[in-house]
């Protein structure tokens, strides 16, 4: 492909204007809601935006329970009236109506109260506002500490005050969270993380890490502290080793540590982070069908096999090496209340650096074609195996980021979880990045990046729906210019007697590639039915089709039904599209004591059985197999 400066020069005006339509969208959707804004502030009018909850009938039995214990009655009409009390419910783990003994709670420190009580943004004698309580129960929802977190403004001791009430109910906080595959009979991945999540009852996680892969496994572990001395600064930290399953010799390590302040209110005005990772190890080439095997069941240096174009079969190393280093120090600063635009700015330090085996046993493997591999075969592979390892590439870079974005929000039940409260954003969300990059400054190349994207969500009804579009590029010389875009869909059906229908779909067209990364389709995810890496390419296209029955509530334990339908492949030019199919069921477990993400089980098969890479699967894990971006 040639290319010219006019050309360059194009790509990079393509990819402003969609970061400037982007923050007209965002403009025009703050205009158009002016007038419906200053109708929603006249007195005696609902806060505009505002959605009146949808609660299940497990959270519906918590408030009841929680308004007998406070004796106190919902206010129909509590907007603008003064709050003269906070008031806080923590339910235990296991209540006297769950099937398991009630000294079981003695085991778990039941969250303290002002671990809940300093997440309240109102104090004594605020005003109640809908929109700050919706924002108080997304804050207490992300601490992952409790399955139900429900306020409600009770009457107050007057008729323009309230009683402010904060229902929670702890999850149990020592879990053993897991992923795995089973694949064939064995089980050809495995991931174990033991995890505190709420130490002594303080919100504090401190978590150790396995996963086994097929000839190395990770061991680690990690603490969080999310509130350091009482203040809003959160601190994260973690360490892995990755040792030899032959061997036992570590043969690599990880690591990130983050020292951050959050945007934790609408009302917050700035941020920071600091933050600084690592990573180095040995991995296999992203190739159709490397992944096969039980844990632990490489003993020796692994290959994989290479057809020639004359049917000769060579063999080469299935892995490379990895390093790479990271740092970002970043500040925001946010603007507006209900329509948000936050700058950003700051510097990162990124190092990826990729590095090939030893070659030197390249050789033929048996086929139909005999002999060795001649000179011009043997160049031939090695070329094969050096395009399949990404480019290593060192970036210094300053960046700014401009991001515009409303505080709307849609609550479900039923969508991504089952019968506990979810929050969707609504509206748009529209972003604009900057960061260039000089080899005088120590980065691999003289580059200008400029990312952007624009995204908009609709409720529909009790459903969803989200449309996105992202272009990035890294401009520079011709050959060392990286281009990518990605289209993404999402339709979440209305709730109906028996449940509802969840269509994803993705199209991501990487068109310059000069980093050579390449992307994998099949497993536990996007492509049930199919081997781990059925599918292989720089570009990707998936359609994901399920149908999520109602839960049904056996004692407080919720189960669901899955039916899917999975379509997709990854590619590197449009015409090696060739569509996998996989079909298949499952049912959706959650336990609200334990998790607030469903523990899934399916069952996976590939249309027709006998597709290249298919196999019929069996997949336990937790979470969906495809979540809303």
């Amino acid at each position: 492909m040639t290319w010219s400066f006019p050309r360059q020069l194009a790509l990079a005006l393509l990819s402003l204007l969609l970061g400037l339509s982007s923050f007209s969208v965002a403009r025009l959707a703050r205009a158009q809601a002016a007038s419906s804004a200053v109708e929603a502030a006249k007195p005696g009018t609902a806060t505009q935006g505002v959605e009146a909850p949808r609660y299940s009938p497990y959270e519906r039995e918590r408030i009841r329970r929680a308004l007998e214990r406070v004796r106190g009655t919902i206010d129909p009409h509590p907007a603008g009236k003064r709050i003269e009390s906070i008031e806080v419910v923590a339910f235990e783990v296991f209540e006297p109506d769950d099937p398991v003994p009630q000294f079981v709670n003695w085991f778990h420190p039941t969250t303290q109260s002002y671990v809940i009580e300093r997440e309240v943004l109102f104090h004594v004698g605020s005003a109640y506002d809908q929109r700050r309580s919706d924002e108080i129960e997304r804050n207490l929802r992300a601490l992952l500490l409790f399955s139900v977190v429900i306020s409600q403004p009770l009457q107050g001791s007057q008729p323009d005050s309230v009683r402010y009430l904060v229902i929670t109910k702890d999850l149990w906080s020592l879990r053993l969270g897991w992923d795995g595959r089973i694949n064939k009979g064995v089980v050809d991945y495995l991931s174990i993380q033991p995890t505190e999540m709420n130490l002594f009852g303080t919100g504090r996680q401190l978590f150790a890490t396995f996963v086994f892969g097929r000839r190395s496994y990770t061991v680690g572990a990690g603490f969080v502290e999310p509130r350091l001395a009482g203040s809003r600064t959160r601190v994260s930290l973690s360490a892995n080793a990755v040792v030899n399953c032959e061997h036992g010799e570590i043969e690599g390590s990880s690591g990130t540590f983050v020292y951050s302040r959050p945007l934790y209110s609408a009302t917050s005005k700035w941020s920071y982070s600091t933050s600084v990772s690592w990573s180095n190890t040995q991995t296999p080439l992203v190739v159709v069908g490397n992944l096969d095997g039980a844990i632990c069941s490489a003993k020796s240096d692994e290959e994989v096999r290479l057809t020639l174009p004359n049917q000769k079969v060579a063999l080469l190393p299935n892995q490379f090496t990895y390093d790479s280093q990271a740092f970002t120090q970043n500040f925001t600063r946010s603007y507006g209340y209900r329509y948000k635009t936050n700058l950003s700015f700051g510097v990162e330090a990124r190092r990826f650096a990729y590095g090939a085996a030893d070659l030197s046993n390249v050789r033929a493997g048996v086929s139909t074609v005999p002999g060795e591999l001649t000179e011009l075969e043997l160049l031939y592979s090695k070329a094969v195996y050096n395009a399949r390892i990404p480019l290593s590439d060192t970036r210094l870079s300053p960046f700014f980021d401009l991001t515009a974005f409303t505080t709307n929000f849609e609550r479900d039940i039923n969508a991504e979880t089952l019968a506990l409260q979810e929050d969707f954003r609504l509206g748009h969300i529209a972003n604009l990045r900057l960061y260039p990059a000089l080899e005088a400054l120590g980065s691999s190349r003289n580059m200008l990046g400029l990312d952007t994207s624009l995204s908009y969500a609709w409720a529909v009804d009790t459903g969803y729906l989200k449309a996105s579009v992202i272009h990035s590029v890294e401009l520079s010389r011709p050959e060392q210019t990286d281009a990518s875009l990605d289209l993404l869909f999402r339709f979440t059906s209305p709730r109906t007697l028996l449940g509802r229908f969840v269509y994803d779909t993705r199209l991501s067209d990487h068109y310059m590639n000069y980093r050579n990364t390449n992307v994998g389709l099949g497993g536990t995810g996007r492509l049930r039915g199919y081997q781990t890496t059925a599918a292989v390419g720089s570009n990707l296209f998936v359609s994901n089709l399920e149908f999520r029955s109602r839960p049904v509530q056996i004692f407080s334990v919720q189960l669901a039904a899955v039916l899917f339908y999975d379509l997709g492949d990854a590619f590197d030019s449009f015409d090696e599209v060739h569509l996998k199919q996989g079909m298949g069921g499952g049912i959706r477990f959650l336990a609200p004591q334990l998790d607030r993400d469903v523990f899934r089980i399916d069952l996976g098969f590939p249309v027709p059985l006998d597709q290249t890479g298919g196999e019929v699967s069996v997949i336990a894990t937790f979470g969906q197999a495809f979540t809303l971006l």
